[in-house]
């Protein structure tokens, strides 16, 4: 943790960090309710802006100043582990520099394994992904990420055939 007053820097179990109110150096609130930030959004791009990429790359790092900023986030900051645990910040930050449809591809490759492999539902997937991306490409177009139903196509852009089971044939005996 940091003081933003004193300057004073210190380690805290993660669990325990939400407790921890005033600094123990200088005695200052550690931050007011109106200066923390209330989206994952703004959290991410608060600790973007503050300490820079290594902090949204290191994963305990991430997770101890993401508590810290948003105490109140306990959901965004579950489903930011799970994120984690995927490799997400990394797997973005890998196609910073590629094109649109590859980070596209990207995205719909993350959301798909926290889906299926983590069980986390799809919206909360895309949020923590789309969070992400507007941290790291603020000019980048957010995007309907999603497997749509119109246009069904894989994540590698290849059309989806859905299979229609015909009905079972009746027999004799019914």
């Amino acid at each position: 943790m940091k003081c933003n007053h004193c300057g004073s820097e210190w380690t805290v179990n993660p669990t325990i960090s939400n407790s921890i109110k005033s600094c123990p150096f200088c005695g200052e609130t550690l931050l007011s309710d109106k200066e923390r930030p209330c989206t994952t959004e703004s959290v991410l791009a608060k600790i973007y802006k503050q300490y820079g990429i290594g902090v949204l790359l290191d994963g305990q790092k991430l997770i101890s100043f993401f508590s810290d900023l948003a105490p109140q986030l306990m959901k965004e900051r579950r489903i930011l582990k799970y994120f984690i645990e995927c490799n997400g910040p990394q797997k973005i930050n890998n196609v910073v520099g590629s094109s649109e449809n590859e980070q596209a591809i990207c995205v719909k490759q993350l959301i798909k394994e926290m889906k299926d492999e983590l069980f986390i539902e799809e919206s909360a997937s895309r949020m923590i992904c789309e969070a992400f991306i507007s941290v790291l490409l603020p000019n980048h177009p957010l995007k309907d990420y999603s497997d749509s139903h119109t246009n069904p196509e894989s994540s590698l852009g290849i059309p989806i055939v859905e299979m229609k089971q015909s009905p079972p044939e009746m027999t004799a005996e019914e």
